[in-house]
């Protein structure tokens, strides 16, 4: 359940019992700290590298970034392992 290519980015949950990880593929793996065991994977989450992730306050969702300049939010609630973000965003970072 390791990820297949390099982790950029990490997050601990408010609580410290998950850690969310985001790597070059553009998957998010949330694990569960005291066994080791993975309890979330979006394989697609983003088309390229996950360069930053935050949980939100009650750690219910995660809000993670990528290269490819967009964001992508992804619930925690639901009851599926695999799941896909609720939501993507798209910005320019181009200079006027």
């Amino acid at each position: 359940m390791m990820h297949e290519k390099a982790v950029i980015a990490v997050a601990f949950s408010k609580d410290s019992e998950l850690l969310a990880s985001g790597s070059q593929d553009g998957q998010i793996k949330v694990w569960r700290v005291a066994t080791g065991q993975c309890v979330r994977r979006y394989e697609k989450a983003h088309s390229g590298g996950v360069t930053c992730i935050v949980w939100s306050k009650d750690s219910s969702q995660l809000l993670t970034g990528a290269a490819v300049a967009n964001l992508c939010c992804c619930d925690m609630q639901k009851d599926d392992e695999t799941s896909s973000c609720g939501f993507e965003v798209f910005f320019s970072t181009t200079s006027l």
